[in-house]
């Protein structure tokens, strides 16, 4: 479960960084699908 975090918090900073053309909402947006496709991947390569 650690490791999960580690990769979470990773992909967070990886959103953050990003300088995206779009407003705050669909920057938003976009991370929280790509973090949960993450979690499904885990769940599922598990």
């Amino acid at each position: 479960m650690s490791s999960f975090c580690i990769e979470f918090r990773q992909i967070r900073s990886i959103c953050s960084r990003m300088n995206w053309p779009d407003t705050i909402l669909e920057k938003t947006a976009l991370c929280l699908k790509t973090c949960l496709n993450f979690v499904k991947f885990m769940l599922v390569g598990q």
